[in-house]
């Protein structure tokens, strides 16, 4: 495996301090990964997260891979024009888990989609590792999608034909390395032992979801993007879904992304935004 690219110097207006040697290093998901610049810097999260308070020894240094610089994005409503992001600015902390919550419509989805590289910004730049994915070729942004964004989405998006350990293997499928064996640890690891061979149909709503997140999960990616993963359940099903995606960001140290509206839901990540007026406030 070839080692990383340098780090680039950081921009002469970025306050912040450039990686050390150690912080620059960076192994990708798999023999095909596309090759990505090292992380951007360590910095003090609260230069772009309103002050949020760090959990267990709060103002300590963290790791930012994955930010926003100037978000916009614009929807036409006949002769009118919708401002949904506003030149939003956020950066997520590596291996913590970020909540966005807000009203129907205040753009939450939009972010995630843009963040995890399934819209274009009308404007300003999604930055990973120091490369804005948005600057790449569409198949480097697809390769990147598939080996280092977990999706989640409130609607399951499997795959109705397939069992259930074939709709988790289908990332690795595309990748070229899939194998059956792994798809059916991820679902015992989400609690489906024994249901790998059954369909969407066969399955509730909770268990449809468990398989999302096993999928999510099948390449080890780095960034977990869970678009109101509870709004098709009821109240305990959703919490039990909750209490399993945190579990697993924290003993796998991913970086989790979840948006929804559910009060509830938004109190449980380290960090917790509010979206109005198309930015993040804390």
């Amino acid at each position: 495996m070839s080692n990383p690219p340098p780090a680039s110097s950081p921009a002469p207006s970025d306050p912040r301090p450039a990686p050390s040697p150690a912080q620059q290093q960076h192994t990708p998901a798999g023999p095909s990964a596309p090759a990505l610049a090292p992380q951007k810097e360590i910095y003090n999260p609260a230069l772009k997260l309103g002050g949020a308070a760090l959990p267990a020894g709060g103002g300590q240094d963290v790791t930012v891979r994955l930010w926003a610089e100037g978000l916009t994005r614009q929807y036409s409503m006949g002769t009118s024009k919708l401002d949904v992001l506003r030149g939003l600015d956020v950066d997520f902390p590596a291996g913590l888990s970020c909540i966005i919550q807000g009203q129907s419509g205040s753009g939450k989805s939009t972010l995630l989609h843009l963040l995890g590289g399934l819209d274009r910004p009308d404007g300003g730049r999604v930055m990973w590792r120091g490369e804005s994915i948005y600057g790449w070729s569409r198949n480097k942004l697809a390769e990147w999608r598939n080996l280092n964004v977990g999706f989640i989405f409130q609607s399951y998006q499997l795959l109705p034909e397939l069992t259930a350990w074939e709709n988790v293997d289908i990332p690795a499928m595309l990748a070229r390395r899939g194998s059956r064996k792994k798809a059916e640890e991820l679902l015992e690891m989400v609690g489906l032992k024994g249901r790998a061979t059954h369909k969407p149909r066969q399955m509730s709503g909770g268990e449809q979801q468990r398989v999302a997140i096993a999928r999510a999960l099948r390449n080890d990616p780095e960034l977990l993007l869970a678009d109101e993963p509870t709004g098709n359940l009821d109240p305990k099903t959703g919490r039990e879904i909750v209490h399993l995606l945190l579990a697993l960001q924290r003993e796998k140290q991913k970086t989790l992304i979840l948006v929804t509206h559910d009060e509830s839901v938004a109190a449980m990540g380290h960090f917790r935004f509010q979206m109005r007026d198309g930015q993040l406030v804390t």
